[in-house]
């Protein structure tokens, strides 16, 4: 499962969870592809998201970076 937190339109972080290990990577939109991601991340198209806190992102990014 991935989570996301938007930086801006172009940038976003991702934390990936795979079983019981944890990925983070630091996006920045340059492709036509990543950047409308990024819009459909924002409109939440087709709902594509779902949101959670700031709180429970930065938890994942902790457990992340242990």
């Amino acid at each position: 499962m991935s989570y996301f937190k938007i930086i801006d339109e172009r940038i976003f972080i991702e934390v990936q969870v795979i079983g019981s290990k944890y990925f983070v990577n630091q996006v920045e939109a340059k492709q036509f592809p990543e950047i409308l991601f990024v819009k459909d991340l924002l409109l939440n198209f087709n709902d594509l998201v779902l949101e959670i806190s700031a709180v429970e992102f930065e938890s994942l990014l902790k457990k992340a970076q242990m």
